[in-house]
Formats: C-alpha cells, structure tokens, sequence
C-alpha cells in the first residue's frame, strides 16, 4: 500500500480561505444570516468553486472546525492534559466564532459533531493510557462520550458567559476531573 495521496495545493488553498472567510464572518453576524455569496465574497472565490468542493455552509462549517482545532493526538502526544489545553486555548482565541456557533438552537448538529470528534480524539487518548497500563472503570468508549459531553458542556457554558472562572482554572478543572477519571 502507497501513501494516501496528497490534496493539491490549490484545493488546499480554496478550503483554507473558505474556512477563514465563514469565521471571520461568523465573528460579525450569526451563521442563520450568513449565505453561501457572503462567504464567496469573503474568500474572494466564485459560487462555483464552493460548490466544488462543499454542498453547503454547515458542511463547511465542519470542515473548518475540524480544520481549526488542534486534535491531532500524535502533534499533542497523546497527553489528555495538553488536549485539553490546546483545545481550551484555541477556543479561547476564537471565543467570539464559537460563542456565535453554541450560542444558535439551530446548530445543535454542529455541536454534536465537534462532540463526536472530540470523542474520537479523547478515545485515542485512554487507549493509549491503556496501553500504557492505566485502568478505567467503564469501556474507553464510553469514557470517552461522557467525558467530551461534559467537556463541552461546561465549555458552552464559560463561552456563553454563565462560568466566571479564567481560562487557566477551567483547563486545570477539566484536567482534574479527566486525570481522576483514571489511574495507572
């Protein structure tokens, strides 16, 4: 088996300025009123190309939440404590795109989706524990969902306003209760 081919450049391009058109958008209106022209505007890219490479703004939506996080366990080394504070961090940098984004009933999939990949990603983090002889009571699964449910929970809630602790002591809250979650 070869390598996974590589996406052109090019491509590459359009979706990064795609993705940064839709959040620096989001920073200046809600994402019900943004359409696909605006972002086609902003990126300076036709309507054409967008749907070349996305069927609509939620889809893009993803890709550049997935494309902004810092969940690249083996770039974080499969330390839950550096996870936990790369994410918090780049969310604290962005806290006005993803105030916006938990802020809308409408959204509740997006929510679910960035929870689904940061499922995924603490999930590699406990089987790495494991294998490292770390012990949890329940399936790393399982672990994992209510882990990332909580997480974002208590996220949504600092980014919404209804938390007033720092970031430092949110990350070291989340932290806590993640190490305390498991032993080994």
């Amino acid at each position: 088996m070869g390598k996974p081919k590589k996406e052109d450049l090019r491509v590459r391009r359009t979706k990064k300025l795609l993705s940064n058109a839709l959040f620096n958008l989001i920073r200046k209106k809600p994402f019900e009123k943004i359409t696909v022209c605006d972002i086609c505007e902003e990126a300076m890219v036709h309507r054409a190309t967008f749907y070349s490479h996305y069927s609509d703004k939620d889809e893009l939506l993803i890709h550049a939440i997935d494309d902004h996080l810092p969940l690249t366990v083996s770039d974080l080394s499969a330390n839950s404590r550096d996870l936990v504070e790369g994410i918090i961090n780049y969310v604290s940098e962005n806290k006005d795109v993803y105030a916006s984004i938990f802020r809308r009933n409408s959204l509740y999939s997006v929510s679910d989706r960035i929870q689904s990949m940061l499922e995924k990603k603490l999930a590699e983090v406990v089987n790495e524990r494991i294998k490292n002889g770390a012990e949890i009571p329940v399936s790393p699964d399982f672990w994992a969902k209510f882990y990332a449910g909580a997480c974002i929970s208590v996220v949504r809630k600092w980014l919404l306003g209804d938390m007033k602790v720092s970031k430092e002591e949110l990350i070291d809250n989340l932290n806590t209760l993640l190490l305390a979650s498991y032993s080994g």
